[in-house]
């Protein structure tokens, strides 16, 4: 099945449906620089494993940017876009499922629909990939064979996504420390969770894992948290105008500022620097 351009697709899909779990497609693809495919929705999950090169990934208008090493899961119901990287087009092996274990399976992974990439080690995981694949067919112990491997994949992802080691955590809590770092010497800045995860020298995903693990917000609470404990500050102890305390606290727009002010607050800028003048 290749061209001459190297790029191939090797693709199974299958009709027969199992209560529990079933295998609804499986396969590998070297993609071309212009392959793209979506927006479509399914009536499954779809989880792709990248071995090689790098793309982009959007799902309800989140944009990620999945590269080697890393897993991406498309969910049932969700309009979903993805496509290579110009300059390095991606090389991956996916595999479709559906049935009653398939969300409860997922659910005790690290995926989530706020961040379904995943950096996952490469042991084991392209081995049951191919075996999957290599087991196709509808004979019933064809299929039967399939689900097992794809028992054993999901194990890998759960096993991965729960494991607690102390060396674990100690990343964790290095990497956590780095991006608070980073969020106290440039919160006046405009930084993304991608510009944030890059200054630390991880991906999205493990940046996000990190955040939950430790803190139970997002990295993108956490920046606006932050933010917000800096523009309380500035009311309570300048003369600063709210439009110079959300430039200077990162907000471009006053009034994105006043709003997510008074939704963590429960008062206005405004509102807050008088009561804490009334008060002092």
């Amino acid at each position: 099945m290749e061209n001459k351009n190297n790029n191939y697709i090797f693709r199974y899909q299958s009709d027969r449906r199992l209560t529990s779990l079933s295998v609804r497609d499986v396969g590998f693809q070297s993609c071309s620089k212009d392959h793209l495919f979506g927006p479509c929705i399914r009536d499954y999950y779809l989880v792709h494993y990248i071995i090689s090169g790098a793309g982009y990934y959007i799902m309800d208008g989140q944009k990620f940017h999945p590269r080697a090493g890393e897993a991406f899961l498309i969910y049932p119901s969700v309009r979903a876009t993805y496509y290579s990287d110009m300059d390095n087009p991606w090389e991956y092996y996916w595999v479709g499922f559906s049935g009653n274990d398939a969300e409860i399976l997922i659910n005790l992974t690290d995926f989530s629909k706020e961040v379904p990439v995943l950096s996952l080690p490469s042991n084991d995981i392209l081995e049951l990939f191919l075996l999957i694949y290599n087991s196709k067919g509808e004979d019933s112990h064809l299929s039967i064979r399939m689900i097992g491997y794809l028992y054993l994949l999901l194990s890998h992802f759960i096993e991965y996504s729960q494991s607690g080691d102390s060396a674990n955590e100690s990343a964790m809590e290095k990497n956590l420390k780095a991006a608070e770092k980073y969020i106290l010497q440039n919160y006046q800045n405009t930084i993304s969770v991608e510009t944030l995860a890059c200054a630390c020298g991880i991906s999205r995903s493990w940046l996000f894992r990190c955040f939950k693990a430790l803190t139970n917000t997002s990295p993108k609470e956490y920046l606006t948290a932050y933010r917000i404990e800096r523009a309380k500050i500035l009311l309570q102890n300048s003369a600063l105008s709210i439009r110079q305390i959300s430039y200077s606290t990162g907000f471009q727009d006053e009034l994105y500022f006043s709003k997510v002010f008074k939704k963590i607050t429960g008062k206005s800028p405004s509102e807050y620097r008088k009561h804490f003048q009334l008060c002092g």
